[in-house]
């Protein structure tokens, strides 16, 4: 596989660290906004329920139960807000994931392999999901997972095409 940090410049010279230095600031900088976005920004469920009604509730295990609710909503609604927060689910789960298959292989050599680095999104995010659920945050979804990975995914294509075709391009 190809690695990151041994490509050569047009230069002839390695990677700079400077180089390296600022992907990993811009990997902080999303991580901290995604914890924010995904845990610290929202406010915790205050019904009166017990944990197990909540969980009952808020814990859906079915794959693609709302990935076709949603796409049904998108081909077949005429209201603007439906259609919003359908294409919001969808696209938005999968685009806020995508930087993910960019950082990961650009800063860990372990995670330049595809199953390794599926295997390290689809474990970070279902903990994503289930501090949701604990911390009464919001809903923990199958689903979420999976369009968080296909996100995550399309990115790493990206950063393996790129390595691929473009590798003296820092």
């Amino acid at each position: 596989m190809y690695q990151f940090n041994n490509i050569p410049s047009p230069s002839g010279s390695r990677t700079s660290s400077g180089k390296k230095a600022l992907i990993w600031l811009l990997f902080l900088i999303y991580s901290y906004g995604m914890l924010h976005l995904l845990l610290l920004g929202r406010s915790p469920y205050t019904g009166n329920i017990t944990f197990s009604d909540y969980c009952q509730t808020h814990l859906l295990l079915a794959p693609f139960h709302n990935i076709k609710r949603f796409a049904h909503i998108l081909l077949t609604t005429s209201s603007t807000s439906a259609f919003y927060k359908a294409f919001k689910n969808l696209f938005g789960n999968i685009l806020l994931f995508i930087p993910i298959g960019l950082f990961f292989p650009a800063l860990f050599r372990h995670q330049r392999k595809f199953g390794y680095f599926l295997l390290t999104t689809t474990l970070l995010i279902a903990c994503i999901e289930t501090l949701q659920l604990i911390l009464w945050l919001g809903y923990a979804e199958t689903d979420d997972i999976i369009l968080n990975d296909l996100g995550a995914s399309f990115g790493f294509a990206c950063w393996a095409w790129k390595q691929r075709f473009f590798p003296n391009r820092g």
